[in-house]
């Protein structure tokens, strides 16, 4: 739709807008762009899309009171007459992406050129000389930055920067006392400073930075030689720092083309994007003899307006050529461009630069290549002599550039609608009207809201897509980009940027009553006497496999069951099935001596775990109603073991869970089993106990829904999840996570946070982390390649004293596997000593590990004592 009036401009149309006048966005909240002031560059100002007006305000009373209309924002950014509003809505929809203007009517002479406001001409010649005369100005800083970028960055000469007619733009007071020694009165001179260049005082006025200043000026000049005005552009190629351009009030960038001069007359017309471009084809390369048969001029965009094309019709040329940037906005500008010059009456040709120059531009060509003597790249000149007529590039088999108008003409690919909607619904979410008030606020978003509609959809279009490229479909981008958008809206609302009250005791005592959570002990005791497992926080066990990571785990697990009755405890294996983490659990609690127990009774199995999972198959629940075998007795220790985990079980105290896809679904799935407690409604919803905590077993197994680069990156944002679903404040639950430790791991000195895996960020996120050894497990590993040696050498050379050899070791790691001794190191503990070193007695094969056994007296501390110490 064209824009006739600014207040029908829509969110989408207005950030365009805003974009191309510098302006940076910080945030949507759904009926207004929260942005940078223009003028003190705080993070207070906003702009409304909704309803009548388009206005920015700063909402710094006391200090900025910035107050102005977007359309005179537009009109001061790009030297327009704001009073003009057919070049001003032409300007807009050109940004926008629309056609306004209509082409002037055509008459015996021609097309009717829009004629330039009415200018003091003298005025405009006095500036040129000044500006032209504080470039070339010596000592002086400022000035010294701009020709920095222009001779080192761009590699002008000073030759080519004075053939150019480029200029620096002064400072106010300087500017003023210039012009006073050029014959002006001080106040006549402030009144046409004011009156030309008001966009730019104010944009230089209130930038400390140079490269933030626009300083170099562009003269325009008409073909009868006359001054039209000027634009400043900053001295930076940062496309982060915008615009680079800003004309003085009444040069419309729209009205005119740049450099269209009188030595454009009787030559072939090169249309470029930028003035550099412009001036580097038409003065650059003039040592090229041929080239003084083409005139560049620059559009100021990636596509010409109806105004620009009026002004070539008028013009004696031989022939225009399209010559528009390599990129993105270049390819596209090809087209549009091409179909109004036609319009016109004007059948352009086009061109390109060849894709083996890598070049961006005419500029970036010709500086790049101005020492290629022997001709190894195409010149300018050749470049141009191959031009082709648009309309033959169009329908030919072999266009210019690779299926180049196939992509100009292909319409963007549009997302999913139901993907479409659920965005819709979360930009709508996070704003909420307040009835009393009669205004909008922004409000946090709720992840959890999302995630089951997010997922479905996900699995939806990747069923739909199998075996397509994601990376640059719309759809799994959108997806991918969901969660992180989310968080970082949520924490621009959450953080203070303004207000940092001081913390107060009556705050600190307020929230000290209202924590009755004073963390989980871990159930060993020398440990607990220096660690605890605070709530809403991230615990990590790290360890290199088979050193009994997870069996550390899952006794620790059984520990804060045993000590809080009334707590439920989640475990999500991302490594075992569920029942193999339930027999390990099972044969955990089982007392001393079930294996020999089951090797008299006979139950096959070659090691512990396979013959209780054989015993525990003469369960009644094994058996069929119709199977007549008979049913033995379950082994005792075993039995009471299994009767213990069943009831922790039945009673909601333990919650073996199937992991989840990702780290997104599984914070979901955390959130919702804490949020379904409620003590009046427990029974009712069949939720009996409140989380404590939640085991994952391991971090490194998990994955996230969002794009990463690498890996490292992925566990940065795997934690990250895993953290604000700690911190949830329904979840108020703590997060107790396995990790892997990396290769270079080979002693328990080298076990430290820097040789986890991914160790800066999980320790970056991490509240507590312990480090878990097993000595005895490097043993057991040198005496296993000690008896293969042995066995090798026994196959040459059977002899008596190498079977005794192998019995010897035998006997050693029989010794060994009975009890293994484990260190556990404190890596990193925010709330305590760091680095502090525990041992205790590991009994791997029954997946037990305990407090280190009683020297004095042989006991080892039971399961009674230890429960009776966690819940103190």
């Amino acid at each position: 739709m064209v824009i006739t009036k600014l207040k029908d401009t829509t969110g989408a149309q207005v950030r365009k807008l805003l974009e191309a006048n510098g302006v940076s966005i910080l945030k949507d909240t759904g009926k207004r762009f929260d942005i940078i002031c223009p003028v003190c560059s705080k993070k207070e100002a906003f702009i409304e899309y909704c309803g009548e007006y388009r206005h920015i305000k700063c909402n710094r009373d006391n200090k900025c009171k910035y107050q102005q209309g977007l359309w005179e924002l537009i009109a001061e950014k790009q030297g327009l007459n704001s009073q003009n509003n057919q070049k001003m809505l032409d300007y807009i929809n050109c940004v926008i992406g629309q056609d306004f203007l209509i082409l002037p009517k055509k008459t015996s002479l021609g097309y009717d050129i829009p004629k330039t406001e009415s200018t003091d001409q003298k005025f405009l010649i006095d500036c040129n000389q000044v500006f032209t005369d504080c470039l070339h100005e010596q000592g002086d800083e400022q000035v010294a930055y701009s020709l920095r970028y222009l001779k080192d960055y761009r590699g002008y000469s000073d030759a080519q920067i004075k053939s150019f007619n480029l200029g620096f733009f002064p400072d106010l007071d300087k500017f003023i006392s210039l012009l006073v020694k050029a014959g002006y009165s001080k106040d006549k001179a402030e009144k046409l400073i004011n009156q030309y260049f008001s966009g730019v005082l104010n944009t230089n006025n209130h930038q400390k930075a140079e490269e933030n200043k626009n300083r170099i000026t562009f003269t325009w000049f008409d073909t009868r030689e006359n001054i039209i005005g000027f634009s400043t552009r900053k001295p930076t190629d940062n496309e982060k720092i915008k615009p680079k351009y800003i004309n003085n009030t009444g040069l419309g960038k729209a009205d005119n083309l740049f450099n269209l001069t009188k030595e454009a007359e009787g030559k072939d017309i090169v249309i470029v994007e930028g003035q550099f471009d412009a001036l580097a084809g038409t003065y650059f390369a003039i040592p090229q003899e041929e080239i003084r048969n083409y005139h560049f001029v620059a559009i100021g965009g990636n596509k010409i307006s109806e105004s620009q094309v009026a002004s070539l019709k008028a013009l004696n040329c031989k022939r225009v050529i399209l010559f528009l940037d390599n990129d993105e906005a270049g390819e596209n500008g090809k087209s549009q461009s091409a179909e109004k010059l036609i319009a016109a009456g004007i059948n352009p040709d086009i061109t390109n630069i060849p894709k083996e120059c890598e070049c961006k531009d005419i500029d970036e060509l010709i500086r790049k290549y101005k020492d290629d003597v022997d001709g190894e790249y195409p010149d300018l000149k050749e470049i141009l002599d191959n031009a082709t007529k648009y309309e033959t590039a169009v329908n030919s088999d072999k266009p210019i550039k690779e299926t180049q108008m196939e992509q100009i003409k292909e319409e963007k690919p549009k997302l999913d609608p139901e993907l479409q909607e659920l965005l819709n619904q979360i930009k709508s979410d996070g704003v909420e009207y307040d009835s009393q008030t009669e205004k909008t606020k922004v409000i946090p978003l709720d992840i959890l809201d999302y995630a089951k509609r997010i997922n479905a959809i996900r699995t939806r279009i990747v069923k739909e897509n199998i075996g397509s490229d994601r990376k640059k479909d719309p759809n799994f981008i959108a997806l991918n980009s969901i969660y992180s958008d989310i968080r970082e809206y949520n924490k621009l609302l959450t953080t203070d940027e303004n207000e940092d009250k001081p913390y107060t005791f009556g705050q600190f005592f307020e929230e000290l009553a209202k924590n009755t959570n004073n963390g989980l002990k871990t159930g060993f005791l020398e440990l607990d006497e220096h660690i605890t497992i605070q709530p809403s926080s991230l615990t990590f066990i790290a360890g290199r496999p088979s050193h009994g990571k997870t069996t550390f785990i899952l006794n620790m697990l059984i520990n804060m069951i045993q000590a809080n009755p009334e707590k439920a405890f989640l475990f999500y294996s991302y490594e075992e099935t569920r029942s193999d983490i339930l027999i390990k659990i099972i044969l955990s609690v089982a007392d001393d001596g079930l294996n020999q127990e089951l090797i008299n009774a006979k139950v096959e199995g070659t090691n512990l775990r396979q013959r209780a999972l054989n015993d525990l198959k003469k369960h009644p629940y094994c058996f069929r109603e119709n199977n007549q075998e008979e049913k033995t007795a379950l082994n005792s220790k075993l039995e009471n073991a299994y009767k213990k985990v069943e009831a922790w079980i039945e009673d909601g105290r333990l919650e073996i869970l199937t992991p989840k896809s990702t780290a997104e679904s599984l914070s979901t799935a955390i959130i919702e089993r804490c949020t379904a407690f409620k003590e009046e409604q427990a029974k009712q919803d069949g939720v009996k106990k409140k989380v404590a905590a939640v085991f994952i077993d391991y971090v490194q197994k998990l994955n996230t829904e969002e794009d990463s680069v690498n890996r490292q990156q992925e566990i940065q944002k795997i934690c990250q999840t895993l953290l604000s679903t700690a911190l949830d404040k329904r979840a108020g639950t703590s997060i107790i996570l396995g990790a892997q430790v990396n290769r270079n791991v080979t002693s328990f000195d080298t076990l430290t946070l820097d040789n986890m895996r991914e160790a800066g960020d999980i320790e970056q996120d991490a509240n507590l982390v312990l480090g878990v050894w097993n000595e005895t497990f490097i043993k057991i590993n040198n005496l296993i390649k000690e008896r293969q040696e042995l066995v090798a050498e026994q196959e040459n050379k059977n002899t008596q004293t190498i079977k005794n050899q192998i019995n010897d070791i035998d006997n050693k790691l029989k010794e060994a596997k009975k009890q293994q001794e484990i260190m556990i190191r404190v890596l990193k503990n925010r709330n305590g000593q760091n680095n502090g070193i525990f041992e205790l007695d590991g009994y791997l094969d029954r997946y037990f590990i305990g407090d280190k056994v009683d020297k004095n007296s042989d006991r080892r501390i039971t399961m009674q004592e230890r429960s009776r110490h966690v819940s103190t």
